[in-house]
Formats: structure tokens, C-alpha cells, sequence
């Protein structure tokens, strides 16, 4: 494994995968059914099949093929469906290492001799949700699979406040990694589990992120992640907006965030719940991931895969083989 030094940490870039851009003006329809599944995340100590790649060897398990996708000032802005949407820095800048924002972090990643960038976010102690073309290029090959993986939680301008994270093991849905690498794609999501330091994992510090399926059309979610765009890639931002449905069970919402957000979390409820709230009895939950957005950057809006069974079943067969990172 190639040493991440300061140059190269700086130096990543942010992978962009292509898109059809016509596909957002598509017929809006969801094609998600089954029941809604949930889990309600941590706060930490302050406050179909699924295919992987294995940091020893990166071979691909195709008996358990699956695998996802990867990847200011406040104001008010509109998208091309004159959906409003808000956009900022996440402020001030000792806030992401107040939960919930803290769980969110910067993954860092290599892939044919090249270091990038994606955002991802603790939704197990020990297991980072990202997008699946962060983790495999979708070329249906086990020569698509990134390797490298360091995941810095609540990373800030250079500084890691809860260290950088090595990994064991990659997942992404079988429908990513043999999709041919193109967006929409039914299922852009993945995850990276995380090695050990000293016995720990980050999640017992930051916490983690619930998560709920079939919970991304028509909600109100507040993605957040690391644009490049937007000081280069070195702050957490955060977009508010409504969703609605697009095409190959994908939803989309206005946003101005470009390469370095891809997946960060869509999040569900982003907050803090205040006492004598019981309005939000599920907070902080992760609904989906950056996917996917505009070549045209006039164009102002991002997309993400609906979670359904196929990420139930690669965050069971990822917790199934590192049962230590899921407690």
C-alpha cells in the first residue's frame, strides 16, 4: 500500500463519474416496494448479493456479488425545476466535530495509480457509507476495485480531529458493479470497513449515522459532504432541499455541490433533538448518498440511488463478516 503522506492527501482529486444529463428531465417514477427498514445510529462517546474487495489480497467474493455507487454563504437558490434549495458551509468551523456532523468525513482512495477523493459518513462504528463508485469503477471486473482507503471523520482544513482510518474490506451492489460504470444507476452505494487502531473504531468517538430505506422521494434532506467546488474540498457543506423522483429508482434535488460530495450522506431529520421535541423520534437518519450530478454545472442539481434491499443486504453480509465493526 502506498503511504499517504501531507502532498498526497492535498493532492487527491475528486472522482466524477459520467452522466447523461437527460436523464434528469426523464419520467419521474420511483420503483422502490418493499417495506421501509430503519436503524437508528449512535451518538458515541462524545456525545441481492453484495460483492467486496479485501485489503490482503482484493479479491472479489462473486457468491456475494453486491455493491454500491460512489460519487458558503448561505443562500437561496433554484434547480432547472425551480425546486429551492440552501446552500453553506457547515459553520462555524468547530461544528463538525459536534455530532451529527461529525460522523460525516473526507475518504481518500486510489485507483489505477491515480489518489482521489469521495465523502462518506460512519453509519456503523467501524464502517463507512460512501457511494459504490468510490469504492469500484462498475466495470463488472475485480480490476475496478479502489484500494488505499483512509476515511478521516470530521476532517477540517488539513487537521483529522479523530485520526485517519486504514481498511480491511470494500463493498458495493452487484447492480453497481457490473452496471457498466454509467449514471443513474439503481443501486450507487458502497462501504468501506475499517481496520482497527489499538482495538478501536472511529464510531465509538463520533458516532454513527442511522439509516431508512425507501425514504428518498418527497422528504425534505440535508446532504452533506465535501465538494471540491467549495473550498477545495477541505470544509463540510451542507444543501437542504426537497426530493423527487428520477429515473432507475433514483431521486434528485437542487444543489450546487459538484466532485468531492459523491457520497456523502443524504440525511433525514439532520439534527440536534432539543428537549420536549417528539417530533422526531428517528433522527440523523442517512436515506441515500451522492451519486451522481451535471457535466453543465448551470445545471444546479445532484442525485442519489433510493436504498432498498440491496443495501440491506450488503450492510448484512459486511456485518456478517466483520461482526466486530458493526457492534
Amino acid at each position: 500500500m502506498a503511504a499517504w503522506t501531507a502532498d498526497a492527501l492535498a493532492n487527491a482529486r475528486p472522482l466524477v463519474p459520467p452522466i447523461n444529463e437527460a436523464a434528469y428531465f426523464a419520467s419521474l417514477a420511483s420503483e422502490a416496494t418493499s417495506a421501509t427498514e430503519r436503524s437508528q445510529g449512535g451518538l458515541g462517546h462524545n456525545g441481492d448479493g453484495v460483492t467486496h474487495a479485501h485489503l490482503s489480497s482484493v479479491l472479489v467474493d462473486l457468491s456475494l456479488q453486491k455493491r454500491s455507487i460512489e460519487e458558503a454563504e448561505g443562500t437561496e437558490e433554484y434547480s432547472p425545476t425551480s425546486t429551492p434549495f440552501t446552500s453553506t458551509r457547515v459553520f462555524p468551523a468547530s461544528a463538525c466535530k459536534v455530532f451529527p456532523y461529525r460522523a460525516v468525513g473526507k475518504l481518500f482512495f486510489s485507483r489505477n495509480g491515480n489518489n482521489y477523493v469521495c465523502s462518506g459518513s460512519q453509519i456503523k462504528r467501524g464502517i463507512v457509507l460512501t457511494a459504490g463508485h468510490c469504492v469500484h469503477s462498475g466495470n463488472g471486473a475485480a480490476s475496478g476495485w479502489a484500494s488505499n482507503f483512509i476515511f478521516a471523520p470530521a476532517y477540517d482544513s488539513g487537521v483529522s480531529p479523530y485520526g485517519n482510518w486504514g481498511w480491511v474490506s470494500a463493498y458495493t451492489t452487484l447492480t453497481w458493479y457490473s452496471g457498466g460504470g454509467g449514471v443513474p444507476n439503481a443501486a450507487d452505494y458502497g462501504m468501506v470497513i475499517q481496520a482497527p487502531q489499538s482495538g478501536s473504531f472511529p464510531g465509538t468517538s463520533t458516532g454513527w449515522l442511522g439509516w431508512r430505506t425507501l425514504s428518498l422521494i418527497n422528504e425534505h434532506l440535508s446532504p452533506v459532504g465535501y465538494p471540491c467546488n467549495f473550498d477545495s474540498c477541505n470544509r463540510q457543506h451542507r444543501i437542504d432541499a426537497q426530493t423527487q423522483a428520477a429515473s432507475s429508482n433514483t431521486g434528485i434535488m437542487g444543489s450546487d455541490m459538484q466532485g468531492g460530495s459523491s457520497g456523502g450522506p443524504w440525511v433525514r431529520n439532520l439534527c440536534q433533538v432539543s428537549v420536549g421535541q417528539s417530533s422526531t423520534p428517528f433522527p440523523n437518519q442517512a436515506v441515500g448518498v451522492t451519486s451522481y450530478g451535471p457535466i453543465n454545472t448551470s445545471l444546479k442539481y445532484q442525485g442519489a440511488s433510493v436504498f432498498d434491499s440491496r443495501f440491506i443486504n450488503m450492510l448484512n453480509s459486511a456485518c456478517s463478516s466483520f461482526p466486530t465493526q458493526c457492534s
